[in-house]
């Protein structure tokens, strides 16, 4: 596929996906825990600002950040061996670890409003506390 290129997944492929449910059902589990016994960690930000997400971590678990520097400066260095362990297990990543929302980008903006809409109604503490906000179709672009 060709970066940027539309496919055809359809909603309804992502709804009836098992590991679409498995996400849901991981969020609803974490959404009644404690709220001082958790610490959202959001793959967007991971990429777009690691230190600041690591520093949000580590001081969530009260640890210093002794070591956060030293990981930062090598950061390049472990995006590259972790994407290379990945590659061994499936394609090549397509993004190569720059791009957060690459899924939404070959997700057609009718379908993803449908998405938006069901998640809406199916699951609607879910998608106003933790998808909404980041992935609704006004969101994103």
């Amino acid at each position: 596929m060709l970066h940027g290129e539309k496919t055809d997944i359809n909603a309804e492929d992502i709804f009836n996906n098992t590991l679409t449910m498995q996400y849901l059902q991981i969020l609803q589990l974490y959404d009644q825990w404690p709220q001082d016994r958790r610490f959202m960690i959001y793959y967007e930000d991971l990429i777009s600002d690691p230190e600041q997400t690591l520093k949000g971590l580590l001081a969530f678990l009260q640890e210093p950040p002794i070591y956060l520097d030293a990981f930062i400066a090598c950061y390049d260095e472990h995006k590259k061996a972790c994407l290379g362990m990945y590659a061994q297990q499936e394609d090549e990543p397509v993004t190569q670890g720059n791009k957060a929302i690459h899924y939404s980008m070959i997700i057609n903006k009718s379908e993803r409003v449908k998405l938006d809409n069901y998640f809406a109604q199916t699951v609607p503490t879910i998608w106003d506390k933790y998808l909404k906000n980041r992935y609704a179709e006004n969101t994103l672009f």
